[in-house]
């Protein structure tokens, strides 16, 4: 039983989980762009995840072409 329990606690410590969209606003246009959200991303240490570096290069070359993250409340 104690190996069965390690196991799953193995799995969910493992096991990723989606990122929050990132929104974003080109203040000239008023165009909006949305970065993610991707999944299985490693939910303690995200830059572990190869989704890390899609969405910071997603974020990147929007803010290259003059948009502006934009802060979403619940």
């Amino acid at each position: 039983m104690p190996l069965v329990l390690a196991a799953i606690v193995a799995l969910l410590f493992l096991s990723g989980c989606a990122t929050q969209p990132i929104l974003l606003k080109h203040p000239v246009t008023g165009q909006t762009a949305q970065c993610g959200p991707y999944t299985n991303m490693h939910p303690i240490f995200p830059a572990a995840s190869p989704h890390w570096k899609v969405e910071r290069e997603c974020i990147n070359d929007f803010q290259r072409q003059g948009y502006e993250r934009v802060s979403v409340t619940p």
